[in-house]
């Protein structure tokens, strides 16, 4: 989509659609942090030279790494490969080289951190909405592609209106970016398992002579979990669960056992009914956040 918009910012195309021409050189500008696209004219587009999604060439010294996510995460040091080869191959070519990071889907902040760090410019979900909301032409692919963003917000947006019963998995991850405000949130993501899988996202891990604890969010379910790779995993398990029952009996009689004990390398001890932290209508983030820190502090007691 990306390349077809971009390509409409070459001046020759002015005449055909004034407006996505104007839009097109618009988000050219976003993507290289620039405000005037006065200085756009020739543009060349293309896909997966040496396996980057989209590149452009815009007048004879800009060239642009373009690396497109939709609901997929950078991997395997692929940007700063990408970056080393542009900068090798058009080295004495071009002087002015970006590099543009654009997510249309939800991005942990972790994630963006690692990514902002290798040089690219992160683009979002809500910037490109913005650019395209300036298109007063009838082009039906620009339309609907436009609508299609608005309807991935509105559901990112949805945890605000709708209880947790009721979230999606977008839902979700519009909540753990709201989290991500208020606590320091190591990562969020979708997690596989033999039951179907879930949207979770971990935090405050704190370490001892010979557990990690920590907590996560298995949606609605927040769990105590600690992480032992040694044999012995089930007297781990069973010594840290009473201990942390002996210390929140009294303060916090909602955390209680989970359904059933695990075996492997993460083990659940102990959790919290959704209803006893979010309750059963609208979410108040602000007491949710509260919680959320109490039972921090928690962790950190049962881990002296």
């Amino acid at each position: 989509m990306f390349s077809w918009i971009i390509q409409w910012a070459d001046d020759k195309y002015r005449q055909l659609d004034e407006s996505l021409n104007s839009v097109a050189k618009n988000f050219l500008c976003l993507l290289i942090g620039e405000k005037d696209s006065s200085f756009i004219h020739s543009v060349s587009v293309g896909r997966q030279w040496e396996n980057i999604d989209i590149w452009v060439e815009v007048n004879d010294d800009i060239f642009i790494v373009i690396e497109d996510k939709v609901n997929t995460n950078s991997h395997d040091g692929q940007l700063k490969r990408y970056k080393e080869t542009v900068e090798d191959w058009y080295k004495g070519k071009r002087d002015k080289l970006f590099y543009s990071y654009v997510k249309t889907g939800n991005e942990s902040k972790a994630t963006l951190i690692d990514v902002e760090s290798t040089g690219y410019r992160y683009i979002c979900r809500k910037e490109i909405i913005s650019c395209l909301s300036n298109y007063s032409g009838n082009n039906d692919i620009v339309i609907d592609y436009r609508k299609h963003l608005l309807q991935i917000e509105r559901e990112t947006q949805s945890w605000r209106q709708l209880p947790v019963s009721e979230w999606c998995g977008l839902a979700w991850e519009g909540f753990y970016k709201e989290l991500e405000k208020h606590l320091t949130i190591k990562g969020w993501g979708y997690v596989p398992n033999a039951s179907g899988g879930f949207m979770g996202a971990w935090w405050h891990m704190v370490k001892t002579s010979d557990v990690e604890m920590y907590l996560q969010f298995e949606e609605s379910k927040l769990c105590f979990k600690i992480y032992y790779e040694d044999e012995d995993r089930t007297s781990v398990r069973e010594k840290y669960y009473r201990y942390l029952m002996e210390l929140a009996k009294d303060r916090y009689p909602e955390i209680v056992k989970p359904y059933r004990f695990g075996c492997g390398y993460y083990m659940t001890i102990a959790i919290v009914e959704p209803v006893n932290l979010f309750g059963s209508s609208i979410v108040n983030v602000d007491l949710v956040v509260g919680k959320l820190n109490e039972y921090q502090k928690i962790v950190d007691e049962c881990c002296k």
